[in-house]
């Protein structure tokens, strides 16, 4: 599995997460997506081997109507941080002109779990929160 298919096969193992979306998630509470937003180089070895690093936004959108289900709704965005980073050495591949490349997950992290949006027309609609996540990972 290549970066992408494999962070979204850990981010869809988590518990809570019934379903996940790519890109973009429904209005209605319960929805799940994940984004891709690029890859990086971040270092060479003379033999070829890398270190890269892929970015990703996370979507969830929950009830927000009193504070008790806001305080809860960050709690699931630390909940799923802390899932990720337990899930650091999963394998990895990639094919680049004919070649496969096979490597690891070094490093999951995520940062800026905020509120990114309200209903227009009620607070009954669902809210929804961002997640940014970065998996930094190896191929040889």
């Amino acid at each position: 599995m290549n970066i992408i298919e494999r962070v979204r096969e850990i981010v869809s193992g988590f518990p809570k997460i019934a379903e996940l979306h790519q890109d973009i998630t429904g209005s209605s509470p319960g929805g799940f997506a994940l984004a891709s937003v690029g890859d990086v180089l971040l270092s060479e070895d003379v033999i070829g081997g890398q270190t890269r690093q892929h970015s990703f936004l996370f979507y969830a959108v929950f009830s927000g109507i009193n504070d008790f289900e806001r305080i809860a709704n960050s709690g699931f965005l630390v909940e799923l941080a802390l899932w990720l980073e337990a899930h650091e050495g999963e394998a990895v591949d990639m094919t680049v002109n004919g070649r496969t490349l096979t490597g690891e997950i070094t490093r999951i992290r995520t940062a800026n779990g905020m509120l990114l949006a309200l209903p227009q027309d009620s607070m009954f609609g669902g809210v929804q929160y961002q997640l940014q996540i970065t998996a930094e990972y190896t191929l040889e």
